[in-house]
């Protein structure tokens, strides 16, 4: 059922992100797991992250991540997402 979810989020992510096939697998993994907690509509109001993505900006992208309620909920899995994201590598 996990892998379900997961193709479904990564799905959702494929169709309303274009960029998200574009970058690295941690990356996307990253965005996934994010999204795992918000959801698609809660992410969507993470517009500076999505604007940084959207450009390649991945350091951006992960200083908004740690910037957002988010991060605070979430703890230091945030810091390891935002380290994916801005590296591209698995921690």
């Amino acid at each position: 059922m996990l892998i379900n979810d997961i193709h479904h989020v990564q799905g959702e992510l494929r169709r309303t992100y274009p960029w998200f096939n574009l970058m690295l697998a941690a990356r996307q993994d990253a965005i996934t797991d994010l999204v795992f907690n918000v959801g698609v509509a809660g992410f969507a109001k993470f517009k500076a992250t999505i604007a940084a993505i959207a450009r390649a900006d991945y350091a951006g992208a992960a200083r908004h991540m740690l910037a957002s309620q988010w991060a605070t909920q979430v703890g230091p899995r945030a810091t390891d997402l935002a380290k994916m994201m801005e590296t591209g590598e698995y921690l």
